[in-house]
C-alpha cells in the first residue's frame, strides 16, 4: 500500500497564491480557478493543497464563495484515488 499524500492548510501559503491559482487554472475548470482565487481574499484562507515531492497535485476549497460549502476539490488523475493525510505545518 502506498503512503498517504500530505495536505497542507492554505492559510500558511498566501505568498504562494499565484502558484496555487495557476495550478487550478491549468488543470481544472476556469470557474474553479476563480473560486480558488476568491478563497485567498478571506482570512483565514480556507484552501488546502496536496503535495508530493514538493509539487502541488491536488486542492480543496472551503467557504470560497458560499458559506459552509466544501468545494471545489480536484486532484491530478494518477493521485485521485489515494488516501490524503492532513499534516499542519509548524513554524
Amino acid at each position: 500500500m502506498s503512503q498517504p499524500l500530505s495536505a497542507i492548510p492554505g492559510n500558511q501559503l498566501t505568498a504562494d497564491k499565484h502558484r496555487v491559482v495557476e495550478f487550478v487554472g491549468r488543470h481544472f475548470k476556469d470557474n474553479w480557478r476563480s473560486e480558488a482565487d476568491c478563497s485567498f481574499s478571506q482570512l483565514p484562507v480556507n484552501f488546502f493543497i496536496a503535495v508530493k515531492d514538493k509539487e502541488i497535485i491536488g486542492f480543496a476549497c472551503h467557504d470560497a464563495v458560499v458559506k459552509n460549502f466544501f468545494g471545489p476539490t480536484g486532484f491530478l488523475a494518477p493521485t485521485a484515488t489515494r488516501e490524503i493525510e492532513y499534516k499542519p505545518q509548524t513554524a
